[in-house]
């Protein structure tokens, strides 16, 4: 267990614990502005008690934290080096890291691409990473991003998962510059993003499924009589 696992992971339980309390019947979240004050403070408290363990994961620290890390990787000449098209060796603020946060996310998630593999290792992580991409697609092409939304929005489990997995990937992606060093650094994050996307495969295999159903029965009636 790595210190920098912990940031993602109280801003997760935080999440968790409203989704938790607020949720009703059919996965319908009522707005608690208690619960949502008491989820936020035990977030922001986890957050401020790992920066005062170790000052060098503090919020305010974050920003110049990646683009150090950041730094110096890129002062490490490799074929799998990759650039998120900002100079490495800026001091860098959080708002400037969150401006590059979209491609830092997708880089984490579905890179190395196939084509980018040079060696046996980063070939299995392709082979990982186009899974994962391509199990995206199909779940996106059968529900759609609003039926996807509303099937993790209504469970606690599945928004802890999308909590922990944007987070920390967004910030795997940012202090990242090597395609080899970057999967290793995102294995914390692949039981959450594995249990994320196939549960939301399965909930559109069987929606897949039950339309086909529904789509049938009318023949079906129409053979019968």
């Amino acid at each position: 267990i790595k210190t920098y696992i912990l940031l993602p992971f109280c801003l997760a339980i935080g999440v968790w614990l409203y989704w938790e309390r607020s949720q009703r019947a059919r996965g319908v979240i009522a707005i608690r502005p208690i619960y949502f004050a008491i989820a936020a403070a035990l977030a922001f408290a986890g957050v401020t008690f790992v920066g005062y363990l170790f000052p060098e994961y503090a919020v305010d620290q974050i920003g110049e934290k990646s683009a150090a890390t950041r730094a110096a990787g890129a002062r490490i000449e490799a074929g799998s080096n990759y650039d998120l098209g900002v100079d490495s060796s800026e001091r860098s603020s959080l708002p400037r890291e969150m401006a590059k946060a979209p491609v830092a996310l997708g880089t984490t998630l579905f890179r190395p691409f196939l084509f980018e593999a040079r060696n046996l290792p980063m070939a299995m992580a392709a082979v990982e990473t186009t899974a994962f991409l391509l199990l995206l697609i199909r779940t996106l092409s059968r529900r759609g991003v609003r039926g996807l939304f509303q099937v993790v929005t209504g469970n606690s489990v599945l928004m802890f998962c999308l909590t922990f997995t944007l987070t920390f990937a967004t910030a795997v992606g940012l202090a990242s510059t090597n395609l080899g060093t970057l999967s290793r650094y995102r294995m914390p994050l692949i039981p959450m993003f594995a249990v994320l996307m196939l549960v939301l495969d399965a909930f559109a295999s069987r929606s897949v499924q039950q339309h086909s159903v529904l789509s049938e029965s009318p023949q079906l009636e129409r053979r019968a009589s």
